[in-house]
C-alpha cells in the first residue's frame, strides 16, 4: 500500500471542515519519548498529506476530548492515536461514500473483540474514530476519552444492536459474554432516543490504514523501526510496517500522475527528472531541442529507461514489457489496475497514439545523459548539477520527499530541512530554475 499522486484528483467529501486529531492514549510519550517522536512524525506527516484531498487543519491534543472541544466547529473529526498510519488517499473517497450513505451517523469506531481462551473482551481499540460532528451535538457534547468505560459501552451497544457494520449488523458476537455494567448506559439511551448510530469501521476503510500498536513491546518497536529490521518484533501489524518502510528494487513503466506538467516550461533548456514512466515526454511539446538528465538511486531503473530509448519503437508497449527477462519483470511497477488502463491515460493525457508516438520519436534522437544520485545528499545533488551549461533547467523531483521510505528514514525535522537544502542547492545553482515536486507533507509545488 502506498500514496498515489493526488495532482488533478478531485476533492472529496464536500465543503466539509475536518479537523484531523492525534492523540496518545496510551501516553508513549512519556513511557518511551524516542519512540514516540517517531510513530508520532509518521502518523502526522501522513495525515498532513490528506490536506490534498479533503483540506482541513492536523493537530496534535493530550485526549480525545481536548480534540473534540476543539472540533466543535468542524463537521467531522478524524481522531488516531499516535502509530496509526493512514496510507491511501482512498480512505477520504471509502469516508466519503460512507457520509454519503449514512449522513446522520453518530461515531465510526472500532469495537473490543473477543479474546482468543474466550475469557472477556480485549480491551477498546483506540486507534481510530471518526465523530460526526451534528450527531454529537444533538446528544448535548458528551464526553468521548472515558476510553475504560467503551468496551462496557460498545459491549451493551452490541447486543442492542446499536453498533453496526457497515454493510452488516454485527451480529456474531450475539452469544459473547456482554458486560451489562452501569457505566455507559445513559450514553447509549441517548444515542438510541435520538435515532443515532454507532457504527464499525467497514473493511474498506480499515484496509487503507496500518496501526503499530506502539505499547506493545515499545522499545523492540523503537529498534526495528530504527533498523528497519522486521524480526525485532512479533507483532504482524509491527513487522508489516516495517517490511513497506524497506525499498524494494523498483522499475515504475508508468507513472502514477499526470502525464502534462500543467506549470510554465515552455523556456527551459534542459530537464532534470527522475528515471520512471513516460512524464518527460511532455517537456518535448514545448522544446523539441531540449536536454534530458535522469537521475535515479536505482541503476536498474537508469538502465530501464537508457535502453528503452535505445530499443524500443513506440509500437505495442505490452508486447516490449512482455519479451523481458522475468527477473526484470518482476521489478516492474505502476500504479491503476492493469497495463491496458495506463496504456490508455498515457494516450489520452498526451493527445493520443499518434501525439504519443511523434513525441517518441523525439526522445529517441534528443541527447539524454543518466546519474546515480539521492536527492538527499548535498554532495549527489552538486554533482548533477555540474552536468549541464543550461541558464533555465526545469528540476522535476516528483514525490521523492514524500515517500514512506524518507519519513522511515528520517524525522519529519530532518526530512523537510533535507528537503530545504535540496531547493536551495538547485537555485543557488541555476536562479532561474523551474522546480517542481511535492514537499514533506506531500503538498506539491
Amino acid at each position: 500500500m502506498s500514496f498515489a499522486d493526488p495532482q488533478m484528483q478531485t476533492e472529496v467529501l464536500g465543503r466539509k471542515q475536518i479537523l484531523y486529531a492525534i492523540v496518545d492514549p496510551a501516553q508513549i510519550s512519556s513511557r518511551h519519548p524516542q519512540l514516540f517522536q517517531k510513530v508520532f512524525d509518521l502518523t502526522f506527516v501522513l495525515t498532513q498529506r490528506l490536506l490534498t484531498k479533503a483540506t482541513g487543519q492536523v493537530k496534535f491534543f493530550d485526549t480525545v476530548d481536548d480534540a473534540m472541544a476543539h472540533g466543535r466547529f468542524s463537521d467531522l473529526v478524524i481522531v488516531q492515536s499516535v502509530g496509526n498510519f493512514i496510507l491511501e488517499y482512498r480512505f477520504l473517497e471509502e469516508l466519503d461514500r460512507f457520509c454519503k450513505f449514512h449522513s446522520d451517523f453518530f461515531l465510526l469506531a472500532f469495537p473490543p473483540t473477543p479474546r482468543a481462551d474466550h475469557s472477556g473482551w480485549q480491551e477498546f481499540d483506540s486507534r481510530m474514530m471518526v465523530v460526526n460532528v451534528a450527531s454529537w451535538r444533538q446528544l448535548g457534547y458528551p464526553g468521548l476519552n472515558e476510553i475504560e468505560a467503551l468496551p462496557r459501552i460498545l459491549d451493551r451497544a452490541t447486543a442492542d444492536k446499536t453498533v453496526h457494520d457497515c454493510f452488516q449488523p454485527c451480529d456474531s458476537h450475539k452469544s459473547a459474554p456482554i458486560a451489562r455494567s452501569v457505566p455507559g448506559q445513559g450514553f447509549l439511551d441517548a444515542v438510541k432516543s435520538r435515532g443515532l448510530t454507532i457504527h464499525t469501521f467497514p473493511e474498506s476503510l480499515v484496509d487503507c490504514s496500518l496501526y503499530v500498536r506502539p505499547e506493545i513491546d515499545s522499545g523492540r518497536l523503537y529498534e526495528g523501526l530504527v533498523n528497519r529490521d522486521e524480526s525485532l518484533v512479533l507483532d504482524f501489524d509491527q513487522k508489516k510496517w516495517i517490511r513497506l518502510s524497506v525499498p524494494r528494487p523498483t522499475i515504475w513503466i508508468y507513472n502514477s500522475e499526470p502525464y502534462r506538467f500543467n506549470i510554465p516550461i515552455r523556456h527551459v533548456d534542459a530537464y532534470f527528472g527522475p528515471a520512471a514512466g513516460f512524464k518527460y515526454l511532455d517537456m518535448l511539446s514545448y522544446n523539441p531541442n531540449v536536454e534530458f538528465f535522469f537521475y535515479d538511486q536505482s541503476e536498474e531503473s537508469l538502465e530501464w529507461i537508457e535502453e528503452l530509448k535505445r530499443n524500443w519503437d513506440g509500437n505495442d508497449f505490452a508486447a516490449y514489457l512482455d519479451r523481458q527477462p522475468e527477473t526484470l519483470k518482476k521489478k516492474f511497477k505502476y500504479v491503476n489496475s492493469s497495463i491496458e488502463q495506463n496504456q490508455r491515460l498515457l494516450f489520452d493525457d498526451l493527445g493520443g497514439e499518434d501525439s504519443f508516438k511523434r513525441l517518441w520519436n523525439l526522445f529517441r534522437s534528443a541527447s539524454a545523459q543518466f546519474f546515480k544520485c539521492n536527492l538527499f545528499d548535498t554532495s549527489d545533488v552538486r554533482e548533477l548539477l555540474s552536468k549541464t551549461n543550461a541558464t533555465r533547467p526545469f528540476f522535476y523531483y516528483s514525490n521523492i520527499f514524500s515517500t514512506i521510505f524518507t519519513l522511515a528514514a528520517f524525522s519529519r525535522e530532518e526530512a523537510e530541512a533535507r528537503y530545504s537544502r535540496f531547493q536551495s542547492l538547485v537555485r543557488s545553482k541555476f536562479p532561474g530554475a523551474v522546480m517542481h515536486g511535492a514537499d514533506v507533507s506531500g503538498r506539491w509545488h
